[in-house]
C-alpha cells in the first residue's frame, strides 16, 4: 500500500484531493469523522464531509465544514466558487448546505458503490462564505 501510495505521488506530485479527520472535543484522539475536498487542480472544488452516526445532529459537520471552507480559502485565493453534492433523501445534509451558504443549482445523477443516484448540487461564493464567519 505505502509503495503504491508513493508511487501514485510520483506519478501525480499536485495533490487534488485531501481529507481531513474531525476530533471528538471531549475525547481527544478520537476521531468522528472527516470533512474533504477535491478537484484543487480546477477552479471550483467540492467539498464534503462524513460524521459517525453517533455525533449526528450536535452541529459539528457544519462547524467542520465551515473550517474546512475558510481554510481552502485562505490557501487558494484563486478559488471564488465552492461546490457540494447531496442526495436528495438527505434532508441533515441539505440542512447543512443551507447553514454554510449554500445555493442549489441542479441536479445531476452520479455512478456510485450502489449504482446511479441522483444528486443535487450546491455551489457557494467566496464572499458568502467569508461574510458568514
Amino acid at each position: 500500500f505505502i509503495e503504491r501510495a508513493i508511487a501514485l505521488a510520483h506519478e501525480k506530485p499536485r495533490r487534488t484531493h485531501f481529507k481531513m479527520a474531525v476530533e471528538c472535543q471531549t475525547q481527544p484522539g478520537r476521531c468522528i469523522g472527516y470533512v474533504a475536498f477535491d478537484a484543487l487542480d480546477g477552479i471550483q472544488p467540492d467539498i464534503g464531509y462524513l460524521v459517525h452516526p453517533k455525533w449526528q445532529g450536535k452541529g459539528i459537520a457544519t462547524e467542520a465544514m465551515r473550517g474546512l471552507m475558510v481554510y481552502l480559502l485562505a490557501q487558494r485565493p484563486d478559488i471564488l466558487d465552492i461546490g457540494l453534492t447531496v442526495h436528495p433523501d438527505n434532508i441533515a445534509s441539505r440542512r447543512v448546505a443551507e447553514k454554510l451558504s449554500f445555493r442549489e443549482v441542479g441536479h445531476k445523477s452520479f455512478e456510485t458503490l450502489r449504482g446511479v443516484e441522483p444528486r443535487i448540487i450546491y455551489e457557494t461564493h467566496r464572499r458568502r462564505v467569508l461574510s458568514c464567519n
